[in-house]
Formats: structure tokens, C-alpha cells, sequence
């Protein structure tokens, strides 16, 4: 059981939460308590912490593949942005090599 103290308007009160279960037992209190839906609902809930689970170690996978695949793509756009320097490098050089030697302007 939970206790939580609160004041109101100068008063303390405490509050004691008891467990769901206790909920439960003191809502079916004087009916006929019906287990199968109790067993029903737990075994709902069981089956529902256990999809929540197996979904977040598949997020922390595609979390991992996902920065993965981010190294790459800048890996890729580093080596674009060499080989563009590169070309760029290549085209002032026979620029020059055009203008030094007018034989080769057809080129």
C-alpha cells in the first residue's frame, strides 16, 4: 500500500491507496465475482507489457540501423564532395594546359 499525506485548508488527511487488486475485490464485494474476466484482463495486460516490450528492443534496433546508415551517408558525401574537388581540380588544370599550348584549344 501506498500513504500520501494531503492538506487541505489547513487539515491533514491520509490518504491510503491500497493495491488494483484491493480495487477489485471491494468493486465485486456482494456480487458474484466474475474470475474469468479478471483472469481474462491480466492475461490481456501480460500479453500487452509483453508486445510493448518485444516493440522497444525492434525500436532500439532500427534506432541502430538508422545511425548506422547515417555514418555511411556521410562517409558517401565526403568522398562526393573529394571527388568533386577533384574534378574541379582537373578542369582548371587543362584549362591551363589549353592556354599554354594553343594546339591542344580544340580539346
Amino acid at each position: 500500500m501506498s500513504v500520501r499525506r494531503v492538506v487541505i485548508k489547513g487539515y491533514a488527511r491520509v490518504l491510503i491507496h491500497p493495491s488494483p487488486a484491493w480495487f477489485l475485490m471491494l468493486f465485486f464485494r456482494g456480487q458474484q465475482a466474475d474470475l474469468d474476466i479478471i483472469d481474462q484482463l491480466h492475461t490481456d495486460m501480460a500479453g500487452l507489457l509483453t508486445e510493448l516490450s518485444g516493440l522497444s528492443c525492434q525500436n532500439d534496433e532500427l534506432m541502430a540501423a538508422k545511425d548506422s546508415d547515417l555514418v555511411v551517408i556521410r562517409d558517401l558525401d565526403g568522398q562526393l564532395k573529394e571527388y568533386k574537388r577533384k574534378y574541379e581540380q582537373a578542369k582548371t588544370e587543362l584549362r591551363s594546359v589549353k592556354g599554354t599550348f594553343p594546339s591542344l584549344a580544340h580539346l
